[in-house]
C-alpha cells in the first residue's frame, strides 16, 4: 500500500502572490514520484481553474477540487462528484443578496459568474489570485459545484452560518468558500484513500480551507506564510514558497534524500 501527498496549489506549490513556482518544487515532485509516492493535488478550485503550470508540473495521480466535493483521476475523469442542488444555490444567492455581497458559482466546465454587482472584497481577491472579476449575470438553473462568497466585514456571513446544508470555509479579504456540510479536502482524501488503497496521507497546506486535511493527516506540513491557526496543529512549519519550502520540507521529513 502506498503513501499519498497532497499538494494545496496557492501559498503551497505556487507563491500566490507572484505565482512564481520554484523549480526546487518541481524537482521535488520528480524525487518523491522516483521514491513511489502517490501524489495528488487538494484544492478549492475547480478542475477549470488550475491552470497548466500546476496540473503539468508532474503525471498527478489524483484531483481533490471542491474543497471535496469533486475527485478526478490522473485522466483527468471525474469519478466522484456532490453538486449542490438548483433550490440551495437560490437560498444562499437571496442570502447573498440580503446582505449585499456577490456570489460566485462556477459549473464543472466553467467559467464562472457572480450574481450581483462586485464589490472591493472581490476586487481585491481576484487581484490577489490573478483572475479576473468574473462577469455578473442571473443564475438560470446551471449545475453548481462550487460557490464563494464575498462580503464587506465578517457579519455579513451571519446568515450564511446560520445554514443547515452548508458550511463556510474562510480565507482572507472577507470571503468564504461555501461548501455543502460535511466536505472538506480531507473528506475528498478519504475518498481517494479508499478508492486508491492508500494506507496513510500526507498533507501541504497554507489557508483555512487546509484546516481539516492537515488536522488528520498522518504528517502535516505549513508553510511559511501560513494561517496562524494552521501552525500550531501541524507537525512541522517549512519555509515560505519562495524560500524553497516544499523541498526543504521533504529533506526534513526524509521523504526524499
Amino acid at each position: 500500500m502506498r503513501t499519498g501527498i497532497f499538494f494545496d496549489i496557492d501559498g503551497t506549490l505556487r507563491d500566490a502572490n507572484t505565482f512564481y513556482l520554484p523549480e526546487t518544487t518541481m524537482g521535488a515532485l520528480q524525487k518523491l514520484r522516483e521514491k513511489g509516492y502517490f501524489l495528488a493535488i487538494a484544492t478549492g478550485r475547480i478542475m477549470y481553474e488550475i491552470s497548466d503550470d500546476v496540473r503539468d508540473l508532474i503525471d498527478w495521480d489524483a484531483f481533490v477540487c471542491s474543497n471535496g466535493q469533486a475527485i478526478y483521476t490522473q485522466k483527468r475523469e471525474l469519478f466522484s462528484v456532490r453538486y449542490f442542488s438548483k433550490e440551495l444555490v437560490n437560498q444562499c444567492i437571496e442570502v447573498s443578496r440580503k446582505a449585499g455581497m456577490p456570489l460566485y458559482l462556477t459549473t464543472e466546465a466553467g467559467p464562472p459568474f457572480i450574481t450581483d454587482r462586485s464589490n472591493e472584497t472581490i476586487k481585491g481577491a481576484c487581484s490577489y489570485f490573478k483572475m479576473e472579476v468574473p462577469p455578473c449575470k442571473p443564475y438560470e438553473n446551471e449545475t453548481i459545484l462550487s460557490m464563494m462568497a464575498f462580503g464587506k466585514s465578517d457579519e455579513d456571513f451571519v446568515e450564511f452560518e446560520n445554514m443547515d446544508e452548508i458550511e463556510l470555509l474562510h480565507g482572507h479579504h472577507h470571503f468564504a468558500d461555501v461548501v455543502l456540510r460535511g466536505f472538506s479536502k480531507h473528506k475528498g482524501i478519504e475518498t481517494v484513500m479508499q478508492h486508491f488503497n492508500l494506507k496513510e496521507y500526507i498533507a501541504f497546506g497554507d489557508s483555512l480551507n487546509d484546516y481539516e486535511m492537515l488536522k488528520n493527516a498522518d504528517i502535516s506540513v505549513a508553510m511559511g506564510e501560513s494561517h496562524p491557526d494552521l501552525i500550531t496543529i501541524v507537525d512541522y512549519h517549512t519555509n515560505k514558497v519562495s524560500e524553497d519550502g516544499v523541498m526543504r520540507a521533504c529533506e526534513h521529513l526524509k521523504l526524499i534524500g
